[in-house]
């Protein structure tokens, strides 16, 4: 079996048949026109339901085939003919079992149905990106400018109303990742894959959260002593921002105040504010190497490289540790993270480099680990984050020239800061970003990337991460996104695992579509994974915030 690719222009041989697979790639082609696609939500919804209808018909039929077979069963037993009615019997048993029988009409039915309504969650979650836009409620602007002290009370008992209702959303939003249920506002999908259901509930959160500040109402936010204009913002990303400010607090009771967030270098942050250079205070990102220039084994392939990640995020994690529990280590975000950064070294004397960015490895916001949530709501924001000042500086220290090819390999929260490095004006003027593996990362945000660097993101349909940012990816000759539906877990947050993913990552050859082997094949070059006598030399750097 295989499928039509459609023709595209640019050059990149996209056409012909491909061999079906249950990898689907999106992307590695020119986009599609968005005022083609139109959609009436309403009949669709009206579809899903005459489907979970008919489904109910198909129920009853099959309650009222079972009640005809007992009643000939038992009038065989008394007149002593049951011989004469196994035929009749054994139709009756097709009409119910069989593969075209009620049972399995009733299953297909409510698969189409269950299929239509994920379609009309992912469009609604479309409408709510192209529709939005900065119109805060009137009482929030009037609220904003009240001054002290009534105005202060009564932000503060806003504020109050305010946890109430993102507690709730979040209780809903904890519940779709356990059970897979949602608020009673949310359309329900039995079984519907968690990535679309947490975008849409990204978005609905969103819509709620992205005003609850009186900084962001008034059009800006201070972060980094700097302010950020956020009227362009989706309200995912201004929600990332209200967050940010809240977690802050929360944060700084349990582990103590940390020090003002301020930068080491005068990088241009992708929201257009340059950002002075500042050393020798608290709070500065660090990158400090640790293990320099071991010999490992040279990745044959980009799935091998991003396997390496589980070595990476293991190296330095319990090193700084306070002697408290794991747990609670993650929770307070005590010690230092760890990214790698290979050298690869070809017969020929070309050097080639692979950075890997590991995910989020604390739950606290600002402290010492920048692979923190306050990272994780700077990248989704569009701010600069630390964790990309921290990789920044390691590959300024490893003196990697501008001529020399550079990928970058990330899973999650590492997938995240690897694509917004990519987009960051100052990187690509330094550094030949070539390619960008992201695993199970929410990069939905994050634009612009040049067309120099091909991306390839890897996303499992199930994984409760990959929608947080509320956005689907964007789609461009040099941008694809490969998903896949995977089975059944013992738990939600096996889908989000690295295992799965670098699976997903070795099986992209069967997809046998162009844009995945366009990909693989300039991930393999930029790697120098096709050299038998390259050797590569490990360096390690432990990234903290002082």
């Amino acid at each position: 079996m295989s499928v039509r690719v459609p023709e595209v222009d640019g050059g990149l041989g996209l056409t012909g048949d491909v061999p079906a697979t249950d990898l689907v790639v999106v992307g590695g082609s020119p986009p599609f026109d968005p005022a083609r696609i139109s959609v009436d939500t309403d009949e669709v919804f009206y579809l899903s339901t005459t489907l979970e209808i008919a489904a109910s018909l198909a129920d009853l039929v099959d309650e009222r085939v079972a009640l005809l077979v007992g009643g000939v069963e038992s009038e065989a037993h008394i007149h002593d003919v049951q011989h004469l009615y196994q035929e009749v019997l054994g139709r009756l048993e097709e009409v119910r079992h069989g593969p075209a029988g009620v049972r399995a009409l009733a299953a297909n039915l409510r698969e189409l149905a269950s299929d239509l309504r994920l379609q009309l969650i992912v469009y609604n979650g479309a409408e709510q990106q192209v529709t939005a836009s900065f119109d805060p409620p009137w009482w929030r602007t009037i609220l904003s400018l009240l001054p002290p002290p009534i105005g202060g009370r009564l932000r503060s008992l806003a504020r109050l109303e305010d946890v109430g209702e993102v507690a709730l959303h979040l209780w809903g939003y904890a519940h779709l990742l356990a059970v897979q249920l949602v608020p009673g506002d949310v359309p329900l999908v039995p079984d519907a894959p968690y990535g679309p259901m947490t975008s849409f509930l990204a978005n609905e959160l969103g819509e709620r959260m992205q005003y609850m500040n009186h900084e962001i109402v008034r059009g800006y936010y201070i972060h980094g002593g700097q302010p950020i204009d956020v009227t362009g913002m989706t309200p995912v990303q201004r929600a990332a921002l209200v967050a940010f400010s809240w977690l802050r607090v929360p944060s700084t009771l349990l582990v103590g105040a940390g020090g003002p967030d301020v930068r080491t270098n005068p990088f241009i942050d992708r929201a257009g504010l340059q950002r002075p250079g500042v050393s020798g205070q608290t709070g500065t990102p660090q990158a400090i190497p640790t293990a320099i220039g071991r010999a490992v084994a040279t990745p044959r392939s980009p799935a091998e490289a991003l396997a390496r990640l589980e070595e990476t995020s293991n190296y330095l994690r319990w090193r700084h540790g306070s002697g408290l529990p794991g747990q609670l280590h993650r929770l307070t975000g005590g010690g230092a993270g760890a990214i790698e950064i290979l050298r690869t070294t070809t017969s020929d004397g070309e050097r080639h480099w692979t950075v890997l960015v590991p995910g989020t490895q604390s739950l606290a916001v600002g402290n010492t680990n920048p692979m923190d949530m306050q990272t994780n709501l700077e990248v989704i924001a569009g701010v600069q984050s630390d964790m990309e000042i921290g990789v920044a500086q390691a590959m300024r220290q490893m003196g990697i020239p501008a001529d020399e090819p550079v990928s970058i390999v990330g899973h999650s929260q590492g997938g995240m800061v690897a694509t917004a490095i990519a987009a960051d004006p100052i990187m690509q003027q330094q550094y030949d970003i070539s390619t960008v593996l992201t695993a199970g990362s929410p990069v939905g945000t994050i634009d612009d990337i040049p067309h120099e660097t091909n991306l390839m993101h890897l996303e499992d349909i199930q994984d409760g991460i990959v929608g947080l940012d509320g956005e689907s990816n964007e789609s461009a000759p040099n941008r694809t996104t490969v998903t896949h539906l995977s089975e059944s877990a013992t738990s939600p947050g096996q889908y989000h695992e690295l295992p799965p993913y670098v699976d997903m990552a070795e099986r992209l050859p069967e997809s046998g579509h162009p844009a995945a082997e366009r990909w693989g094949a300039i991930a393999e070059e930029s790697m120098g994974m096709n050299d038998d006598g390259a050797s590569t030399e490990s360096f390690v750097f432990e990234l903290h915030r002082q």
